[in-house]
């Protein structure tokens, strides 16, 4: 088949495109064909998602060939487009660092150079730079590392946000790429994860025109069981959540040794019955803050287990609209419940941030009819009373359970509530502003409880191990 017809072929057809393409093995450091679509599905499932999408996340694992499928695509783009047919093409590949964005275009070079050559023929290069490369027909792929600037300064129809999550500057990138890359261009962010603080979360956990693609490590062919058996040791030698973050799409990072690692998903998580109509005595804990201020509803069953029933975190708010919008849920939730209220005790001295007419966060919720006790606690002692309510008790249940829904609180139990050192955790968890508030209002609410049941001076009740109850 003659060159023009094969290259006419390739330009609508990405596949075709591939298979004349060779890419670097780093492990043994020789080109080798682009993966195959038959052998590898999720390839082509993800670049049908791309190419039909104008914007596409990708939440993936390592090492799942999805870096040089987005710089295949690119380059076959920029290859096959023509100014003389009016196809203009502007690709721009963002990365963290200077070196990160020089790797991705050397990459592209290589695709390029082992295309056959009479396609070089066709539509050589007419710059090339460490940061660029662009053809004679019209075609070119830039790479910058990120700024917030970039959307302003630079126009692409095409942007690869590589490792979104770790990109800086990413809001303002994005505010200035929406109006550059308009209504038919295409916006692709891959990325592992890197914890709830960064716009890909809020992209990937938000409802937006994003098409979401989930690569999970055994959508790759060659990956079972057994090999993860053997590469789980070595990616996540000190158990410290790293494989999780890694391969299984967590958005939990874990620095340190976790706080409860007695904690169970199995064993501690329950759905809990619809509590909307209960009479019963509903626990509040409060934890205050400006940015991520958190409360959390909590009821003791008939087993006398503590059960976490919901959470909720605020967002930039002063302590005021945070407790009347803790009010509205607690009377939509909970509308015949009677209360009882705790709080961390430094909300008597400290002013509101927000709030600066009144004395301290208590005297704003005391105006709203909130009276929350509040007591000086010795930071060890409430993790330790936490540490007791998981363990499980002499009937075989444990004393603390977690509602489902509870995802904030779950996902610091397994680890982004954390001491600061893995090696020497020290005595006290790390203050992240975000796992640790509403951390702490489980430690304030357990401590409470415990000294509330021992005024009772009574036993409690204890059913057997076979008795059904409910939650």
């Amino acid at each position: 088949m003659r060159v023009l017809a094969q290259i006419e072929l390739a330009r609508n057809d990405f596949w075709r495109f591939a298979k004349s393409v060779r890419t670097i093995d780093e492990s043994v450091g020789q080109l080798r064909p682009f993966p195959d679509p038959d052998e590898y599905p999720y390839l082509k499932t993800l670049h049908d998602a791309i190419h039909h999408n104008n914007m596409t996340i990708i939440l993936k694992a390592r090492q799942m060939f999805v870096s040089y499928l987005l710089v295949a695509d690119g380059l076959w783009r920029a290859f096959c487009s023509d100014k003389k047919m009016g196809e203009v093409f502007g690709g721009l590949i963002v990365s963290k660092r200077e070196d990160d964005v020089k790797y991705l275009i050397s990459r592209v070079k290589e695709m390029y150079h082992s295309l056959p050559l009479g396609w070089q023929v066709y539509n050589p290069i007419s710059v090339e730079s460490q940061v660029r490369i662009a053809f004679k027909r019209g075609g070119e792929l830039r790479g910058l590392p990120a700024s917030e600037n970039i959307g302003r300064t630079h126009t692409a129809s095409w942007v690869l946000l590589d490792e979104g999550a770790f990109l800086p500057f990413a809001r303002q990138m994005w505010a200035g790429l929406v109006s550059t890359v308009g209504a038919t261009g295409k916006v692709i962010m891959p990325s592992t994860p890197n914890g709830k603080f960064n716009f890909f979360h809020d992209v990937w956990n938000g409802e937006n025109t994003f098409k979401k693609v989930f690569l999970h490590w055994s959508d790759h062919p060659f990956r079972d069981e057994k090999w993860k058996y053997k590469m789980k040791p070595e990616i996540d030698p000190n158990d410290q959540g790293i494989w999780d973050q890694e391969m299984e799409g967590s958005f939990i990072t874990q620095a340190g040794k976790k706080v409860y690692p007695e904690f169970s998903r199995s064993i501690h998580v329950r759905e809990f019955a619809d509590d909307k109509g209960s009479k019963d005595i509903i626990y509040r804990s409060w934890d205050f803050g400006f940015h991520h201020p958190a409360c959390l509803w909590l009821k003791e069953n008939g087993r006398d287990q503590m059960c976490v029933l919901m959470e909720y975190m605020g967002e930039d708010v002063s302590t005021r609209e945070f407790a009347r919008k803790v009010l509205e849920l607690s009377e939509a939730q909970f509308p015949n419940a009677r209360w009882k209220d705790v709080c961390d005790i430094a909300g008597r001295q400290k002013q509101s941030i927000s709030d600066k007419n009144e004395k301290s966060d208590v005297d704003v919720l005391h105006s709203m009819g909130i009276y929350p006790a509040a007591n000086k606690i010795n930071i060890r002692t409430g993790l330790e009373l936490v540490h007791q309510a998981l363990k499980m008790r002499a009937d075989g249940h444990p004393g603390l359970l977690v509602d489902s829904g509870c995802e904030t609180l779950i996902d610091g139990f397994l680890g982004g509530y954390h001491y600061p050192d893995r090696e020497s955790p020290g005595e006290t968890p790390e203050k992240d502003g975000y796992y640790d508030h509403v951390h702490d209002c489980l430690r304030y609410l357990v401590f409470q409880i415990n000294k509330w049941r021992k005024r009772m001076k009574k036993p409690r009740r204890r059913k057997s191990f076979h008795e059904e109850y409910a939650y």
